[in-house]
Parts: structure tokens; sequence; C-alpha cells
């Protein structure tokens, strides 16, 4: 073998070793930066000893649905943090949706924002994104060039990172915890959350929650519950 070759072998080695460790690195910090990144997405105490983090999309016609159950389980769970990760998942209008909530989160309009994505049935149009974003009283040329900045384009794959890590199967779903929960039964509903919470509550023994993602030092989610 010449020395031609030799070099070769190790620039190719020495790639896929980069690579393969900035992979690795993400898995390992995305869930800090997803989480920690833009408080105003999240519901609730950040101490509490129950985290429940949704994965949704707005294009997803059961993240609508059980929408108001989440609602309802907030509000019956003030002492609980609730946090949503957007999970694009219907293609581009489910990212521009996402990325509309992410720049309204910079600006402590995303549950104003995330109300009115969530509650529509159709996509927004480009026609209606500033003018959406004018409704919530947001500077409209400012919303234009935060969105094409492309900014929260890191969010959102971190947050990929986490789902695939995860072996997240669909929209909704949640991570209470340290488990994960979809309903696999009918509609979901408060009472199932209501259920998962308490569940979780007695296994965190008043410690606080810091969910699978968020430390390298936690365990392995444990499957969906059924």
């Amino acid at each position: 073998m010449n020395k031609w070759a030799i070099r070769l072998i190790y620039t190719v080695v020495i790639l896929l070793t980069v690579v393969v460790g900035y992979q690795l690195w993400l898995k390992h910090s995305a869930g800090k930066t997803a989480h920690r990144a833009l408080p105003d997405m999240v519901y609730g105490p950040q101490d509490s000893d129950v985290s429940v983090v949704e994965f949704m999309d707005y294009r997803c016609a059961a993240c609508r649905a059980a929408h108001p159950e989440v609602k309802k389980a907030i509000a019956d769970h003030p002492d609980v943090r609730f946090t949503i990760r957007h999970l694009p998942v219907f293609g581009t209008p489910s990212i521009i949706e996402a990325d509309m909530a992410l720049v309204a989160a910079r600006h402590g309009k995303f549950k104003d924002m995330h109300e009115i994505l969530i509650s529509r049935e159709n996509a927004v149009s480009d026609d209606e994104i500033l003018s959406i974003a004018g409704q919530l009283g947001l500077n409209t040329e400012t919303f234009r060039e935060e969105m094409r900045a492309g900014e929260n384009g890191a969010i959102l794959h971190s947050t990929l990172i986490i789902a695939n890590a995860l072996n997240i199967p669909a929209t909704p779903t949640f991570l209470i915890n340290n488990r994960l929960f979809s309903p696999t039964e009918g509609p979901l509903t408060a009472a199932d959350l209501a259920r998962e919470i308490a569940a979780a509550r007695a296994k965190a023994n008043g410690r606080r929650a810091v969910p699978a993602y968020e430390s390298p030092a936690a365990a392995a989610p444990a499957p969906a519950a059924p």
C-alpha cells in the first residue's frame, strides 16, 4: 500500500470520527438547548417534581383535538411544568407555523400564538403570517426578518434529534418525567394526563423532575404507556 493510500485512509477515518463525534455531541447537548432557549414555551414552575413535555405539530389533527384537554390539564395542575416541543412532521406548513410560534416566543407572545395556530383547521397562508403577528401586537417587520433569519432551525433540529433518540412514535406524544405517553385507545383526555401525572409524582418522591433528554445522566425513558 503506497503512502497516498495510507493518507487517504487516515483522512477518511479522521472525517468519520469527527462526524460521529459531532452527532454524539448534538444528542448530548440538543436537549439542554431546546429546553432552555425559549422559556416562554413553559407553563408552570421550573422546579416542579413533574415535567410534561408535549411533542406536537399544528397541522396534526390529533394534536388540535387534544388541545382543549391539554389546556384543562394545565389549568388543573398549576404545580406541574408543561413544555411545548414542535415536531413538524407534516411538511412545509408545519415548519412555517412552528417557526411563527418560536419567533413569537422570543417576544413573550408564544402562548397567544400557540392558541391561534392550534385552533386553526387550515394552514396559515403567506398573506396571513404578518397579519397574525400584527394581531398579537408584534412588529411585523421584525417578525418578517426573524423568520427569514432562520434562527429557529437549530431548535427544530434539536427537537427532531430528541424525538429520534426517544423513539417518539407520533404526535401528540408526551414525555412525563421519564416515561413516554401517547393515547392508543380513543382521543386524549385530561383524565389520561392526570393519571399519568399522579403516577409520575408518586415515583418522583418530591425530587425536581428532569426530562430524560435534558441530562445525559438521566435514565433512558421507559416505553410509551399503553
